[in-house]
């Protein structure tokens, strides 16, 4: 998005009204803010209409969209017209040459009038961009399990473990039994017993189980997985922290599920179950 303000042919913004075309991060640097379209009703002409603007369709979207019902839409433009307004906010400690110096911000807010919420739109970049320096939000793939997301975040591992108050990651002792990932095209994990004297790095999964807790590790089955575990027999978030672990360059995971011998937790909460379906029937 502040790519967008500084090169207008970007694909994603290229289709823009006049309006939008004059709205510069120059443009918003002042305290001024910058006199966009002069009412709800242009602003819902310029977003659906035969060429629609991209920016004013964006803004409309965060306007219009549910939970705002459409009666209080129709009923705020029934009122009467409210100049938009775009201002900036979160201002940061980085000032930009393309801002004659102003400090860069994070986000901008529209005004569609004193009846009407406001639309928050926060400000990102691209690591290509020559503005990354300055904004630290960046565009969400919309394939989280791209080859492009990982990227990014092992850039974020890396930039962390240089933090004197991060490091890097540091061995441990490797949980009484853990999940073995193996090889990354494998369509199986196993499970590891430690000695308790064991050291690595390992990734563990922080989740709620749900209503059913799906694959679990049991006495009658720990000598099969200890063997193998199907990936595909995994729930998708179990199947998911696999995958991401992985495509980290992790090779241990903790999974209470799994890691934790079930049986009698399980067989407690049987017993619970029962007692109270006894109790109140």
């Amino acid at each position: 998005m502040a790519d967008a303000l500084v090169k207008p042919t970007e694909s994603r913004w290229k289709n823009r009204c006049q309006l939008c075309r004059s709205l510069t991060l120059a443009s918003l640097a002042g305290v001024q803010p910058f006199l966009h379209q002069p009412s709800i009703s242009a602003l819902r002409t310029s977003a659906t209409g035969k060429n629609a603007c991209d920016l004013c369709l964006l803004i409309w979207n965060g306007w219009a969209l549910p939970p705002c019902p459409k009666e209080v839409i129709e009923g705020i433009i029934s009122k009467g017209e409210h100049q938009i307004e775009i201002i900036a906010n979160h201002p940061t400690n980085r000032t930009m040459p393309e801002l004659n110096g102003h400090t860069a911000f994070d986000e901008l807010i529209v005004s569609c009038g004193e009846e009407s919420p406001n639309v928050l739109i926060d400000l990102y970049s691209s690591d290509s961009s020559r503005l990354f320096r300055y904004f630290r939000g960046r565009e969400i793939p919309s394939n989280p399990a791209s080859s492009r997301t990982f990227s990014t975040v092992k850039t974020w591992l890396q930039k962390c473990s240089q933090h004197t108050e991060c490091g890097p990651p540091a061995e441990s002792i490797l949980p009484k039994r853990i999940l073995d990932l193996g090889l990354a095209n494998s369509d199986t994990v196993s499970l590891k017993a430690t000695s308790g004297e064991e050291f690595g790095c390992y990734v563990a999964l922080s989740y709620c189980w749900g209503v059913s807790p799906g694959l679990v590790t049991t006495f009658e089955n720990l000598a099969v997985q200890m063997e193998r575990i199907l990936i595909s027999d995994m729930p998708a978030t179990l199947a998911d922290a696999v995958q991401i672990t992985r495509e980290l360059g992790f090779r241990y995971l903790w999974i209470d599920a799994l890691c934790i011998l079930q049986a009698r937790g399980l067989c407690l909460r049987k017993c619970v179950l029962n007692y109270f379906c006894c109790k109140f029937n």
